[in-house]
């Protein structure tokens, strides 16, 4: 059975843990008590627009009875934590087995995301030793109390930049120890931060007079989006779309490996006869929004979204091991693991491969990271220029969010996940200033969100 439903299949945004609040209690409860009652469409009336556009009624009332069918009724939801901010995770005691389930609330208490998964990967692992001693000890107690629970074999490729000046501090996770190795050569998926590619090559075509950001992405299209919807480029950039996290006709594909299958014709069809906006304008991050970016481009210019991206992006900036398919790879690729430790499959992707279909070494991302300092660089300006607010901590900008200092001196951060793999990327012009994060540690997994919290710790400590 798949366990993924549709949540946090990249990057998302991350925030401070806290305790259950009222409206998730009441919401699990009434999510318990619904579901137990096989009482599937009522729980499909609470999802947000979103949701019910990514997870159709009839799609959300075969999953949940599989769920049943397979696992039974639900005995009880004990609340453990909060992941990004948002989305409360539940110990759920099934008939058949324990799982995790994870419900996310929205600004008005609708279901925004849900993710079943094995409880399994919530178990302790024993204390390891820290073998970091030639790292700077800020660096190596920060790292050692973030990863020293992460399975055997979980490798962290990081760089720390000082005013300009680039560190590496390779991570291995072994059965005893946490001990350094040189990796910053090696391969990674890096998920989401592909939409910082991909909105530099809108950067690019817009400076270059061939795309304007408020131009409609419709018109590389033969046909009509469903409803006569209208979508901009810019909108799709920033998350303000409307568009849900993914099309609605996502659900089914392989769950080793989901964007295999989802192709032109796929796209199209959801285009055509399916696709919802709700709430144009407002924030919400959207993997189909991305994706449909990049493929819409690629049209524009009558080439590849993969060829385009290595013209205008990796070539330019001398990312010559950064990829967008695994055949192409020249270096040592570094082993996806699920949450377990298990080996998993590489992510394949077809026509959404803007939003997360990157390979990269830790070594082009600090190229990457050092081009944001060049002040004459205008493409790289643009994608950092605020085009919406989102909070009074955090704008969007092109691919990046944007954190708001009360000094005005912002950083830009993005990260990323797949089914094998966890980035995260932050950095700062001014101070010519970075940490850079890649992993093999599962995007699925509920410790991922150590990816994010270690890269703004070593920023602050930098």
């Amino acid at each position: 059975m798949r366990y993924l439903l549709t949540l946090l299949i990249f990057g998302c945004l991350t925030a401070n843990l806290f305790a259950q609040s009222e409206n998730h209690s009441e919401s699990a409860e009434r999510f318990k008590s619904n579901f137990n009652d096989e009482d599937y469409d009522q729980i499909f009336e609470v999802f947000s627009a979103q949701m019910k556009s990514a997870l159709p009624v009839e799609n959300t009332r075969k999953f949940l009875n599989d769920l049943r069918n397979q696992f039974g009724d639900i005995q009880d939801m004990e609340f453990i934590k909060f992941e990004q901010s948002i989305s409360a995770v539940y110990k759920t005691t099934f008939e058949k087995e324990v799982l995790l389930v994870n419900i996310a609330l929205n600004d008005q208490n609708e279901i925004s995301g849900l993710l079943v998964r094995p409880y399994e990967e919530e178990a302790e692992l024993a204390e390891r030793e820290n073998g970091l001693t030639g790292y700077p000890e800020k660096f190596a107690s920060s790292i050692f109390s973030k990863v020293n629970q992460f399975p055997e074999n979980t490798e962290l490729a990081i760089a720390v930049i000082s005013e300009g000046v680039s560190s590496y501090y390779g991570t291995f996770v072994g059965e005893e120890a946490v001990r350094p190795i040189e990796n910053h050569h090696k391969i990674f998926e890096i998920g989401s931060i592909t939409k910082v590619f991909t909105a530099a090559v809108l950067a690019t075509l817009v400076n270059e007079g061939q795309l304007d950001l408020e131009g409609e992405v419709n018109t590389w299209f033969p046909f009509d989006f469903h409803k006569n919807s209208r979508i901009t480029n810019l909108q799709l950039a920033n998350h303000t779309s409307g568009l849900p996290r993914m099309p609605g006709n996502f659900e089914g594909m392989d769950p080793e490996n989901p964007f295999k299958y989802y192709g032109e014709e796929k796209l199209e069809e959801y285009l055509k006869q399916q696709l919802e906006i709700s709430k144009p304008g407002d924030y919400e991050y959207s993997n189909l929004g991305v994706g449909l970016l990049g493929y819409s481009m690629a049209m524009s210019q009558g080439k590849p979204y993969k060829q385009l991206v290595d013209e205008l992006v990796f070539v330019k900036y001398d990312m010559g091991n950064t990829y967008m398919r695994v055949e192409d790879i020249r270096r040592e690729l570094v082993q996806g693991m699920n949450p377990k430790g298990e080996v998993v499959s590489n992510w394949d992707f077809d026509v959404l491969s803007g939003a997360g279909g990157a390979l990269s070494t830790l070594e082009d991302l600090v190229k990457f990271a050092k081009a944001n300092f060049n002040e004459d660089d205008k493409v790289l300006a643009l994608l950092r220029e605020s085009t919406h607010s989102i909070n009074n901590t955090m704008d969007m900008g092109l691919g990046w969010h944007i954190l708001k200092s009360q000094n005005g001196n912002n950083a830009y951060w993005h990260n990323g996940g797949t089914g094998g793999y966890s980035s995260s990327m932050v950095i700062d012009p001014v101070k010519k200033t970075a940490v850079i994060i890649l992993s093999n540690v599962s995007g699925l997994s509920s410790k991922k969100e150590n990816i994010d919290k270690l890269c703004f710790e070593l920023f602050s400590l930098n």
